[in-house]
């Protein structure tokens, strides 16, 4: 049993240094506030007017939570 839980811990902690190592490649994203704004407005006045590069759907669902 022992064996099973240091095998878990361990490929857990490679999994974890893998996702870490990527950091400096996909960095974060700065254009998230945008997309709630864009979704904000389809939802209060069901027009999509700001940058209209993306489709509104995700938009949408992203602006949901804030929105309620």
């Amino acid at each position: 049993m022992n064996k099973y839980i240091i095998g878990v811990i361990v490929l857990f902690g490679l999994a974890v240094v893998r996702v870490v190592s990527t950091y400096t490649v996909f960095n974060s994203t700065y254009d998230e506030p945008v997309h709630i704004a864009c979704g904000m407005e389809w939802l209060q006045w069901g027009s999509s007017t700001c940058e209209l590069q993306h489709p509104p759907l995700a938009r949408v669902a992203v602006a949901l939570g804030p929105f309620l």
